[in-house]
């Protein structure tokens, strides 16, 4: 016995259903009061895999046999022109009751036997009469004798011409003809109503239930007429299905590849699982690639199957991978790759410094844009861009790329730019306030000793070997900096590969919520810059592959640009979007945007490229069940050869006037950084001592016992600093 669990979105086409099932004896038994259909099939296993092939859509489950005392057995008779079914109509009229309709194959003998019978009644019961005309076209005068069929015009004639007419057209289609009774459970009085206004009852016996096959030999023992296919389908329907499986015509005839990447298994029409593997070519992966999907629809395993196929490669691809959640951690160790948790592990990152053997102008033109892209600071992001160059192009100029340094370079052509400077401080106009407030962020991210170093680990050895960023533990606001800082890094890298890479996958960037950093604002400077980019990754070699929620969190021109899409379940209001990506040239689009609607989890509408004698071959999109991909446990430790960040150190501050003797004015010592005040201590006997990092960049400002400002001056973080008071001003001395 098989549960009805789902069903297509389509409908039931009566006429494949009985097709699919063949010569074999079946039942429909419908529980009202449960909502249930239950079939029950004659070689149950090749029986259902037929009519699943026959019906995508259609899903049936496993049941318990059914239990009843006794049981009516019906026989009824409905017009096929009519439009619904018998079984669906009793259920309509009834709020509970347990009934179904038995059909068992005719035999050659009992189909003998009923069209004698037939033919028999049409002739027996012709009753005749005659009516005599005059004139007419014969000419006036003439006697005509007219022979008036009276049973001709009877319904009963009617019923049983059709038939005999439906078993001539189904002997002929080569279809079986079926004995059909409809069987009413225990109470029945309800159900009998029922069908007495539904069809026209022709006849019923009881009998004590004594299980299916049993109700079956009763129904093939019964005389009944054999029902042609255009009767039968009367008695097909199936009610109460959980669900509707949304239908697409699909059609896939790809035979493979070399290099594959594994994208999933054929569903056909979306809802039939073939087992067949999808795969593309590693290589396509330099055309970009898409991955959107609501919540636990499957995108991050699918991703990591991609990911997985690109590093067991036999030329392994250098592979990044940007995640604001821990969930690429345990990939990371199961692959070799380092594993850098940002604001967890103790690292030392230097993102201002470029890769070695890197083009450090435009190194410093995309971190620019990069970063004032992720400040979301609206209008005025193009000056603050324009103050970051600056800033960059003296430090390059200077030959320094210590972070700390660098942002004092940024605060000082924002005052140059946007500000002036007075007696009381400086004062900034709109502009430099804005660009202040929007910098918030990476300044926190500069105050953090391990960003601030000189030194870090080497992206370029990171990127060789693989690695996986953990974004876990990082602020929301700050995150679209870290993505900012982390790609500039990787893009640097891309940069150096040559121009014949056409057909190869020598690095893979993936990033996850790639709408962190790639907003759908046409007006995004990191937006524009990798509409550009993915033209180049083509030629380099270079993949990179967008994990986002929605499809209109990505720009259309980066979703144009990007040639293997996977779209998974869709919100319903950007459903109709998505729809458009794809290409389904034998579906209707209404039923396309229906089905991202409605797509299981690992369930995706799929548009990729392949390749064939070098070129490229864009094919229909089909729908497949993505890679599961089997995911490890996290194992203790994780792959680093890094630099771990430096420990505090005293720095002794001594402090003079400038004929050499010690200054006596100076009662505290307060210390900066970025900003940010770090400490203050007092000034005994000319001297104090403060925890510093080395190669900081601090502000140190002379205190009066009153606390007045005595004088205020950048120190480099050293062992030991002397600070010469002059009239000029204050000099430092570094021992």
């Amino acid at each position: 016995m098989l549960r009805v669990m789902a069903m297509p979105s389509s409908g039931i086409d009566a006429t494949k259903f009985i097709t699919a099932i063949g010569r074999r004896k079946f039942a429909l038994i419908v529980d009202i009061g449960m909502e249930r259909t239950y079939l029950y099939l004659e070689g149950e296993i090749e029986a259902a895999r037929l009519l699943r092939a026959a019906m995508p859509g259609l899903e049936l489950e496993a049941a318990a046999p059914i239990s009843a005392s006794n049981v009516d057995i019906v026989s009824t008779y409905k017009l096929p022109e009519e439009r619904h079914n018998i079984l669906s109509d009793v259920a309509a009229r009834l709020d509970k009751g347990l009934f179904g309709a038995f059909f068992v194959p005719c035999s050659e003998e009992d189909i003998g036997k009923s069209k004698s019978a037939v033919e028999h009644m049409l002739g027996s019961r012709a009753v005749k009469a005659t009516r005599s005309s005059y004139g007419g076209i014969l000419g006036r005068g003439s006697n005509v004798s007219m022979h008036v069929d009276l049973f001709d015009e009877s319904e009963e004639r009617q019923m049983l011409l059709s038939v005999l007419e439906d078993m001539d057209f189904t002997l002929l289609s080569g279809k079986p003809l079926f004995k059909v009774s409809v069987a009413l459970f225990d109470d029945a009085g309800a159900a009998r109503n029922a069908l007495g206004e539904a069809s026209v009852i022709m006849g019923s016996s009881r009998i004590p239930f004594d299980g299916i096959d049993g109700l079956f030999s009763a129904v093939a023992a019964r005389n009944s007429l054999a029902l042609g296919i255009r009767h039968t389908v009367g008695f097909i329907g199936l009610v109460g299905a959980e669900r509707l499986n949304y239908v697409v015509e699909t059609f896939f005839g790809d035979k493979g590849c070399d290099n594959p990447v594994k994208l999933g298994t054929y569903a056909k029409n979306g809802t039939l699982e073939t087992g067949k593997d999808v795969v593309m070519p590693r290589s396509s992966l330099n055309l970009g690639m898409i991955i959107s999907g609501l919540p636990g629809s499957g995108k991050t395993r699918e991703a990591m199957a991609v990911a997985h196929s690109a590093i067991n490669a036999e030329e392994r691809p250098n592979v990044v991978i940007v995640s604001p959640t821990s969930e690429w951690n345990a990939f990371a160790t199961e692959h070799g790759m380092h594993l850098i948790r940002l604001s967890e592990d103790n690292m030392q990152i230097n993102f201002f410094s470029s890769p070695n053997g890197t083009r450090k102008g435009k190194f410093y033109e995309d971190l620019a844009m990069l970063i004032s892209s992720a400040s979301n600071s609206g209008p005025y992001r193009n000056p603050m861009e324009k103050c970051l160059l600056n800033a960059f192009k003296t430090c390059l100029n200077d030959g320094i790329d210590g972070p700390t340094h660098i942002y004092d370079q940024i605060e000082e052509s924002i005052i140059r730019f946007h500000g002036k400077r007075t007696n009381a401080g400086v004062r900034y106009t709109k502009h430099g306030e804005n660009i202040r407030a929007s910098l918030e962020n990476l300044r926190q991210i500069l105050s953090d000793r391990r960003y601030s170093a000189t030194s870090g680990i080497p992206f370029m050895k990171l990127a060789q070997r693989g690695v996986v960023f953990d974004l876990a533990n990082i602020s929301n606001s700050a995150k679209p900096y870290f993505y900012a800082l982390l790609l500039t890094q990787f893009y640097a890298i891309a940069d150096m590969f040559d121009d014949a890479g056409d057909d190869e996958l020598r690095m893979l960037i993936c990033v996850e919520e790639a709408q962190t950093i790639f907003s759908s604002d046409k007006e995004s400077a990191a937006t524009l810059d990798l509409i550009n980019r993915i033209q180049d990754f083509r030629k380099k070699g270079i993949g990179i592959m967008l994990l986002a929620h929605s499809i209109t969190d990505i720009s259309p021109e980066i979703r144009r640009m990007c040639q293997n899409k996977l779209y998974l379940k869709q919100a319903p209001d950007v459903a109709a979007i998505a729809a458009k990506d794809l290409v389904f040239t034998l579906a209707d689009p209404d039923d396309v945007v229906s089905k991202l609607k409605h797509l299981d989890s690992r369930i995706a509408a799929a548009n990729f490229m392949s390749k064939s004698n070098g070129e490229k071959i864009s094919h229909d999109s089909i729908f497949l069940r993505t890679c599961n991909y089997d995911m490890k446990p996290l194992r203790a430790g994780h792959h680093t050869a890094m630099r771990r960040a430096e420990r505090t150190s005293a720095m002794d501050v001594h402090i003079k006037d400038e004929s050499g003797e010690k200054a006596g004015k100076a009662a505290a010592l307060s210390v900066s950084f970025m900003g940010e005040s770090v400490c203050e201590k007092p000034v005994i006997d000319g001297m104090c001592t403060i925890d510093v990092l080395k190669g900081r960049l601090y502000r140190l400002s002379l205190l009066s016992g009153y606390g007045r400002v005595l004088g205020s001056f950048k120190v480099t973080a050293a062992p030991s600093v002397t600070l010469v008071t002059k009239e000029s001003g204050v000099e430092v001395r570094y021992v």
